[in-house]
């Protein structure tokens, strides 16, 4: 929503301006006025006291009713000829016109948006905050892929291994029971790996149904 000068009750242009809130300098005048009259009174009361020919007739704490009474009475006409005096700086002194602009917000003249821009606007800065969110989520998917595809190689590789050593056996010279015997013991090593990769779901691959399911899930046995 734009910001309305004209209905700003806090001056905050003015204060932008000034560097403090008018009303805090009218207070701060106020105070400091009322602490030079108290201060202005007390030193009257210790002169009042100490004069000869009043002590005679008044004791020191008439002198102090007095004083107070006019300190009082005082303060009364000093209220109502400052709240005149503030009334004035607010309205003509520290108040700019709603015309005026100050340098720094000049762009402003120039770029003055309507209601049915800023909710324009509005709606672009939620489409790109969903945008950012589903990015965010596809992202984080990405990498859970990547570790999927990282532990994925990482098993075919081991399998590789077993695959290449049965290799290397069967070109060696050992006896056919014993060769078979090994390369039972292999096969069994990459079934386990396998099992081990399809139920962590590393690799994906549909499983088999009915009775081949049972027959894939069997181990050779040689004795």
């Amino acid at each position: 929503m734009a910001y309305n000068r004209e209905e700003d009750k806090n001056y905050e242009y003015e204060t932008q301006f000034f560097g403090f809130t008018p009303k805090s300098f009218v207070d701060g005048v106020y105070n400091a006025i009322n602490d030079y009259v108290s201060d202005c009174f007390k030193e009257l009361e210790k002169l009042l006291s100490n004069e000869p020919t009043l002590t005679k007739d008044c004791t020191a704490e008439q002198i102090h009713q007095k004083t107070d009474q006019m300190l009082s009475k005082f303060y009364e006409s000093m209220d109502v000829s400052f709240d005149r005096l503030e009334i004035f700086l607010m309205q003509n002194i520290f108040k700019i016109p709603p015309n005026v602009l100050l340098p720094e917000d000049k762009i402003h003249e120039s770029h003055n948006h309507t209601k049915d821009e800023e909710v324009k606007m509005d709606d672009e800065i939620q489409e790109l905050l969903r945008k950012l969110k589903a990015a965010k989520y596809v992202n984080k998917a990405l990498k859970q892929e990547q570790k999927e595809l990282e532990s994925a190689e990482t098993q075919v590789a081991e399998c590789g291994k077993y695959l290449d050593l049965l290799e290397k056996t069967c070109q060696t010279g050992l006896g056919l029971k014993e060769c078979l015997v090994f390369t039972c013991d292999q096969a069994n090593k990459l079934h386990d790996q396998l099992s081990m990769a399809l139920e962590g779901g590393v690799l994906p691959v549909q499983e088999p149904k009915g009775e081949k399911a049972k027959i894939a899930r069997k181990k050779l046995k040689i004795g």
